[in-house]
């Protein structure tokens, strides 16, 4: 088959409109993503898990005079357990503690003003309500020993709004015990303040909060 030069000239011209340098570098170019919109996208943050603390082998409370209450933990098989020794005391004898929660740390304060300190160890306590102590103490007699002091419970009217979140503390050679009050599941923002008094009773030594 012959063309003849018109037909031809025309079929030249169509396909040069139809794959045009200059329409390929125009359509290159309206694809193209400006510089600054990628640098406006912010990157996604990944939250890493809180990984929760692990519990201290041993923990030491050192005294005014010089003495020391040591806690120990040993776990052996999954099964843990706490000791409490002393530094310092001529007849003290390894006592053990309860173990349904982790031990945060042993505070030492003089409650009773007999000029020795008593030990306060606290638990790691995340309980609705009060099922399992929070304090554990211990009063040292002049030094040469020491005992169980008898933590009485808190009353229902002190733990209403009780969640748990305790933080227990000494201020000014006295003992605290603070936690947020909730209203069913909401945090009410407000707060309830316990202070501890020490005394000796009939059969002992008794923890009171007030």
């Amino acid at each position: 088959m012959k063309f003849s030069p018109f037909l031809l000239i025309i079929f030249f011209a169509l396909t040069a409109c139809q794959s045009s340098p200059k329409e390929k570098e125009a359509t290159a170019q309206t694809q193209e993503i400006p510089k600054e919109s990628i640098d406006s996208v912010e990157t996604p943050k990944v939250v890493q898990p809180s990984i929760p603390a692990k519990p201290k082998d041993k923990l030491v409370g050192k005294t005014s005079t010089g003495k020391a209450y040591v806690v120990e933990r040993k776990e052996n098989e999954g099964k843990v357990d706490y000791t409490l020794n002393g530094e310092g005391f001529q007849f003290a004898k390894e006592t053990k503690l309860l173990n349904h929660a982790n031990i945060n740390e042993i505070l030492t304060a003089d409650l009773d003003k007999d000029g020795f300190d008593e030990a306060y160890i606290t638990y790691d306590c995340m309980e609705k309500g009060e099922a399992h102590p929070v304090i554990a103490a211990f009063v040292s007699f002049k030094d040469r020993a020491f005992g169980p002091i008898y933590v009485k419970a808190a009353s229902q009217k002190q733990l209403k709004g009780y969640q748990g979140h305790d933080k227990i503390f000494i201020e000014n050679g006295q003992l605290f015990r603070e936690f947020p009050i909730f209203d069913g599941e909401k945090n009410t923002g407000k707060t309830q303040k316990l202070t501890y008094s020490l005394s000796a009773g009939e059969a002992g030594f008794v923890l009171k909060a007030h």
